[in-house]
């Protein structure tokens, strides 16, 4: 599959190729800057689309139906992934996952299950289609259907979460969930790419939109800093830049610690 003869350079698979790589260099940005739940879930949603992006840049390139259909099926080692992660980053942003932990590790089989029929039969990829762009996947619908149901219920409620909290949301963090959904909006436009997979003549042009979810994601890493803060974490942060001493009681009025520096 790897042989260059049954390639050739395509100009369709220059942006995918591209995206794959600057989806993988922002994962890790994010990653190195702080390592948490919350930003392993970005980094997991960014290597879910840089393999996407990649095996298609493959399928692009093909010579092939066949070699374009192996590809196409490899692609779906992440392609269902994606609606599970950009639902479990969503929970992580919310301080969400202890409530919603049952929704999001059903997302994770659901996409296994989905990957793994994708990947290893036909049921999901019949074929490919030979487009003026190069060859492209096409679904059998019976099964097409249910795998959309989830896809796009996974992304439908992520979108739902977000706009339960932003109501209630105030200052710093109603300015990050409103960034966010302006990213999500961003990423949904993605979902054109699902038109040709049912023979229809328009141009996936999904890897933009993803990459510009990924990319205003990031930059409200950089300006808002998405690190969910338990009021555990928030209290040991606060307590350790405090250089006078420091009290603390419970209901009952009992002293339960004093700050350290105090005691030294």
């Amino acid at each position: 599959m790897l042989d260059s003869s049954f390639y050739t350079l395509s100009p369709a698979a220059l942006p995918t190729a591209a995206t794959s790589l600057l989806m993988l260099l922002l994962g890790a940005s994010v990653i190195r800057r702080r390592v948490s739940r919350l930003t392993l879930a970005f980094g997991a949603l960014t290597a879910f689309a840089s393999i996407w992006f990649m095996a298609f840049s493959f399928m692009y390139s093909a010579r092939d139906a066949a070699h374009a259909l192996w590809w196409s099926r490899m692609a779906y080692l992440a392609v269902p992934m994606m609606a599970p992660a950009i639902y479990h980053f969503t929970v992580e942003m919310l301080h969400l996952y202890e409530r919603r932990k049952a929704a999001v590790w059903l997302g994770w089989a659901l996409a296994a299950f989905f990957g793994a029929i994708g990947t290893t039969s036909d049921l999901l990829v019949t074929r490919v289609k030979l487009f003026w762009w190069g060859y492209y996947p096409q679904y059998r619908p019976v099964v097409a259907i249910p795998f959309l149901i989830f896809f796009f219920g996974y992304l439908i409620v992520s979108l739902a979460e977000f706009l339960r909290a932003y109501p209630a949301s105030r200052g710093v963090e109603r300015k990050r969930i409103r960034l966010l959904l302006i990213a999500l909006g961003v990423a949904y436009l993605g979902c054109v790419d699902f038109l040709p997979k049912f023979g229809i003549n328009v141009y996936p042009f999904g890897y933009a939109p993803i990459f510009g979810f990924v990319l205003i994601v990031a930059l409200a890493f950089r300006r808002y800093d998405l690190l969910a803060l338990t009021p555990s974490l928030a209290s040991q942060e606060i307590i350790s830049t405090m250089a006078d001493a420091l009290f603390v009681c419970d209901a009952d009025g009992r002293i339960q610690f004093a700050n350290r520096a105090a005691e030294s």
